[in-house]
């Protein structure tokens, strides 16, 4: 059980470090999260075959949807084919052959063959290390301000250099300016991924408590510790995935949520907007610019040039939304000029040769243009499946009563880090990053313990007969017989 915790821990926030890499082959970087990831698929293996375990998982489409995913993406192979660009096959081997990575990952986990608790240990480990994080995100935003040490970390990850066309040297963390603000982005690539690390952790302190469930944290001066630097790294991402990912979040437990709890959780909304305004009068002394002014300038020029159609509105210098919203709408477009099974897995770039964009910003525009119909649907698909699953593992009374303190909580997470990947969704592709894939898997494998504890039926999943250890002690056994 300790080794288990282990390597899911290691993977859990390795999946979010992304700008580091060990080495390179070509232009792929091995970062830490391949390595760990390789580790804990090895591990299943282990026990798989040495050890001739066999595991229980879910039946039905939750394992047969994940084949009809890797289906769908190797079929996008069909326009690479056909198109006589050698460049073009080659990025479609690079791209699938590193998504067969993930995808393995994700079949590991919905094997069954790791437990539940073994996440939760992971997600505790998660909530103690973004103490640090938080802390450092925040201190940068001073550094750069006035230039100390550890301003910028240098990015030294292949990969990232070039999916944005950058060149390796002297390459840092994408963050713009504002007068004298930079967008906080602690050890992450940008300040998107930081805002979505801090949307997770934030979530698991704060449906425990709305659900009356037992905390992954005992100490509530722990709890304290770790929330407040969220919140406060949180604001200073800047970032419009941060507020429409707490808004879908806060919106879905304002619905669902027991209504005695309603009233706690609009308090804790309203502690955490008085802490976001302390943090503003304090750091605005010092980068002479109010963040939260910033924010409503944002949020209002997007409405602005939404409102009049591009027309007469104008949004703050340096605003991403609509340059994000352009590679979404190509995406649209490649899909339907190939909307069966798209333009190839990695090929995003192929369709324009006046403008080349590597990647949409949105995972559902990305899917539907490089993997087409066949492959948004069987994403969806499943998607769905799962997200049924375990909204009634969360909800359902009879279900819950046969589950432990700990699985009760696990439960109740488990919608909420789906309403949260819907979100991140909108503004990432992230089809082949580790953090899709380790997080799904979690929901894996929290509805096959939830299923295991209530007796629910299940597949048995048994690689081999024997394992490799029992043959060769067998054997050696047989030997020494006279």
């Amino acid at each position: 059980m300790k080794a288990q915790s282990f390597l899911i821990s290691l993977v859990f926030v390795a999946c979010w470090i992304n700008i580091y890499q060990f080495f390179n082959v070509s232009t792929y970087g091995i970062t830490p999260a391949d390595v760990s990831s390789w580790l804990v698929m090895f591990f299943a293996l282990y026990r798989f075959l040495w050890k001739g375990e066999q595991t229980q998982t879910l039946p039905g489409w939750a394992l047969t949807g994940l084949f009809a995913i890797l289906f769908a993406e190797y079929a996008s192979v069909f326009m690479p084919l056909i198109s006589n660009n050698a460049d073009m096959q080659i990025q479609w081997l690079k791209t699938s052959t590193n998504f067969l990575s993930k995808w393995l990952l994700i079949i590991t986990f919905a094997s069954g063959i790791y437990s539940a608790d073994a996440f939760r240990s992971a997600i505790r480990f998660m909530l103690v290390i973004s103490i640090a994080i938080n802390v450092f995100g925040i201190y940068q935003i001073f550094a750069r301000a006035f230039d100390l040490p550890l301003a910028w970390i240098p990015i030294n990850n292949v990969s990232i250099s070039i999916r944005n066309y950058h060149s390796m040297d002297n390459m840092t963390q994408l963050s713009l300016r504002f007068e004298n603000f930079y967008r906080a982005t602690s050890i992450f690539s940008e300040p998107s991924f930081y805002a979505q690390f801090n949307t997770l952790v934030l979530t698991f302190l704060l449906i425990p408590f709305l659900r009356n469930t037992k905390p992954f944290l005992e100490s509530k001066l722990l709890r304290a510790c770790i929330v407040i630097p969220a919140i406060i790294g949180m604001f200073l991402t800047f970032s419009l995935t941060a507020l429409f990912s707490l808004s879908l979040i806060t919106i879905w437990a304002l619905i669902f949520e027991q209504s005695n709890k309603k009233v706690a959780l609009l308090s804790s909304i309203a502690g955490g907007f008085a802490l976001i305004l302390v943090t503003d009068a304090i750091v605005s002394q010092y980068v002479s610019i109010s963040v939260f002014d910033l924010f409503t300038k944002r949020v209002g020029g997007i409405v602005d040039v939404l409102s009049t159609g591009g027309g007469r509105g104008t949004s703050i210098v340096g605003e991403s939304f609509f340059g994000r919203l352009s590679t979404i709408f190509q995406g649209f477009s490649i899909w339907a000029e190939f909307p069966i099974t798209g333009i190839g897995a990695g090929c995003y770039e192929y369709y324009s040769k006046l403008n080349p964009i590597s990647f949409s910003d949105s995972l559902h525009s990305g899917l539907l243009a490089e993997r087409g119909t066949l492959g948004f649907a069987a994403y969806v698909s499943v998607f769905a499946y799962l997200f049924k699953r375990v909204f009634h593992a969360s909800r359902d009374q009879e279900l819950r009563s046969k589950l432990s303190p700990d699985m009760l909580t696990l439960t109740a997470i488990s919608p909420y880090i789906m309403i949260a990947h819907v979100a991140f969704s909108f503004s990432t592709y992230y089809w082949i990053n580790w953090i899709f894939w380790v997080h799904h898997g979690l929901v894996y494998v929290i509805l096959i313990s939830a299923h295991k504890s209530a007796g629910m039926p299940m597949r048995t999943i048994k690689l081999v007969r024997f394992g490799i250890a029992q043959r060769l002690f067998g054997a050696f056994e047989v030997k020494k017989t006279p």
